[in-house]
């Protein structure tokens, strides 16, 4: 029994003409424990029932299937009566405290016990309660203006990063400089001699790297910056050291507030060339001048900066409502959230090439970070939740569709697998429909509270629509109409398909591309980079995910033992599966049938009769 219910008296009431009795105690603001006790006669009667489904497929040595006598049944079968008799009653215990879920403001089941009495069976059932929310004035939140305005230096700016996409290295018989591209050995060493690939195996970029590319000078790349800057001012052959110093709160604990030192070598310097701006290039983009092709820098760069300030107003937004609310939160909303919040990270992290396995042993330490965001979101879901009910927003199917297109777009799912997902897992057809309506809400708060902001009129509050998503919104329609995968009805349109640029093929960063690769890449990967800092951050990318809702959890409490007198299991295996929770076991698979041989075949498979031996022989 868990330390919290010894906290609660045990009550032991002397009762005649109560089957069962119920008591609620408070075990914190946030938790409350809801006690049962049932009666001798409540117990008598469940533990007959059991027999009785015991004998009716008990099959015992010299009785028939169903004729074993109920004492000998539950003589040799008694611990196993008691056990399904207890898991029995706790079931029942369950199934009441749910239909008071809302009366008691009951959110989820968080733990349980129990005990047998002298005149009776004592169930205990620890549930989080759901917090009481107050609505702030949502209607006057002080939003930030945003400009989007674009100046000639952030055109020329977005220019030399689309020439560098294109431009081509050649090697070069000078020293090296910032800008060009060192193919370089390289191998760490700590102050007390230990090379950083033994005391850090798992992060190979910061202890030995052979024939890698760096860009001389780049501070803004993740590396070992005494390598990236100490090759500025050699040339191919040169051995040089560097040292570098790690900051404190290093995410490799191994090295934090460590000194190293590197020593490397110059293998190759090349030098970047960027493209001509010719009709070639112009094809590129799909523009025919260099005067269009400012334009079309310019009017991609607004709409950025109208998607950006949109999301930081949508950001202010969730701080503003997670800030006014007053309420405590439960301890198993948190830990969803967090939890959330953590795999969202390390998927975005796989995303951009990091091997997930960088992170194992590191999940305490970055769930700790994530803390103070998760409480931030959960406690804007459950206002956004309220402000939902208030007033009376409903999500269609053409809200859900948007809502997956933009999972499948910034998640990079398999859309087909993910719709069966949908479709098999309650669960998560649940957290679609609750993100999906607190976006809605968002939507309707930004939309409210940005009409007095003259920098936003005519802005629309939507954010802006992914390249991504239009690209997977004509396979999502295949998907519901030809494949009958569809979560949503073959009805459900979208826009139609719309071009865009070629698709860029991601790179492992297990090793380092070429200068030619990594040019192609460096504009990308900075932008996914940013939207999954965003995503962790402010948690507008896959808005408030379920953890912070609970209304589905209140199902999560002790799984039912199914009866059924159809099974053929014996009562020592129904015995003994009873009171333990489901789990699912895998499918079994059936063995292939043999495959029937040809008349040849089988004539040839056949075995030869002996001959019998006469007596001559």
């Amino acid at each position: 029994m868990p330390a919290w219910a010894g906290r609660c008296s045990i009550f032991k009431p002397q009762f005649l003409s109560l089957i069962v009795k119920k008591e609620i105690s408070q075990i914190s603001n946030t938790r409350s424990l809801v006690s049962f006790c049932f009666s001798p006669e409540e117990v008598i009667s469940e533990k007959n029932i059991v027999i009785g489904e015991l004998c009716a497929s008990a099959t015992l040595p010299g009785f028939r299937k169903g004729k074993v006598p109920k004492n000998i049944v539950a003589a040799r079968f008694a611990p196993n009566i008691d056990a399904r008799v207890k898991s029995a009653l706790l079931n029942k215990a369950f199934e009441d405290a749910q239909k008071s879920a809302n009366e008691l403001n009951l959110l989820t089941v968080v733990d349980y016990s129990t005990e047998d009495l002298a005149d009776g069976f004592l169930c205990k059932l620890a549930f989080d309660l759901r917090p009481n929310v107050e609505l702030p004035d949502y209607k006057s939140i002080a939003l930030t203006a945003f400009s989007e305005e674009v100046s000639g230096a952030e055109v020329e700016g977005e220019l030399e990063q689309m020439k560098k996409q294109y431009s081509s290295y050649n090697s070069v018989d000078r020293e090296a400089r910032a800008g060009d591209y060192v193919k370089v050995n390289y191998e760490g060493t700590l102050e007390d001699g230990l090379p950083i690939s033994a005391a850090a195996p798992q992060h190979k970029i910061y202890g030995k790297q052979t024939s890698t590319w760096e860009e001389a000078g780049n501070a803004d790349v993740a590396g070992v910056q005494a390598v990236i800057q100490g090759v500025i001012g050699h040339r191919v052959g040169d051995k040089c050291e560097g040292e570098e110093v790690f900051p404190e709160g290093f995410f490799i604990s191994q090295l934090a507030g460590k000194k190293a030192t590197y020593s490397f070598e110059i293998l190759d310097v090349r030098e970047r060339v960027d493209p001509e701006l010719n009709e070639t290039f112009f094809k590129r983009y799909g523009v025919d001048s260099f005067e269009d092709l400012k334009a079309q820098i310019g009017t991609h760069l607004t709409k950025r900066k109208r998607s950006d300030g949109l999301l930081k107003q949508r950001d202010e937004i969730v701080h503003f409502l997670a800030n006014s609310a007053k309420f405590e939160l439960p301890e198993s909303i948190i830990a969803k959230e967090v939890q959330g919040l953590v795999q969202m990270f390390i998927n975005s992290q796989a995303r951009n090439g990091i091997p997930v396995k960088l992170f194992e042993g590191r999940i305490g330490e970055i769930s700790q970070t994530l803390l103070p965001t998760a409480e931030i979101r959960a406690k804007a879901a459950l206002v956004l939740d309220k402000i939902a009910e208030v007033e009376k927003f409903e999500t269609s199917n053409k809200d859900l569709e948007a809502m997956l297109l933009q999972d499948v777009a910034l998640q990079r799912k398999d859309l087909g697998q993910y719709v069966r997902e949908l479709r098999s897992d309650g669960n998560k057809l649940l957290d679609l429909r609750k993100r999906t309506l607190r976006g809605k809400v968002l939507d309707f708060l930004l939309e409210t509270n940005s009409k007095g902001i003259a920098a936003n009129k005519g802005v629309e509050t939507a954010p802006a629509e992914t390249s991504e998503a239009r690209e997977v919104q004509a396979d999502f329609k295949e998907a519901v109409v030809s494949e009958n995968v569809g979560l949503l009805p073959a009805g459900a349109d979208g826009e139609e398909n719309v071009k865009s640029g070629p698709k860029r093929t991601r790179r492992s960063r297990k090793s380092k591309a070429s200068p030619e690769e990594a040019a192609a890449e460096t504009s990308e990967a900075e932008e996914v980079q940013a939207d999954s800092e965003k995503a962790v951050v402010s948690g507008n990318v896959g808005l408030l995910p379920a953890g912070a809702d609970g209304e589905e959890n209140v199902e999560s409490g002790p799984k039912k033992t199914r009866r059924s007198r159809k099974s053929k299991a014996s009562p020592e295996e129904a015995a003994a599966e009873a009171g333990k929770p489901k789990e699912n076991s895998p499918k079994k698979t059936r063995k292939p049938r043999k495959s029937k041989a040809s008349p040849g075949e089988n004539a040839e498979n056949k075995k030869t009769p002996r001959r019998r031996k006469t007596k001559s022989e």
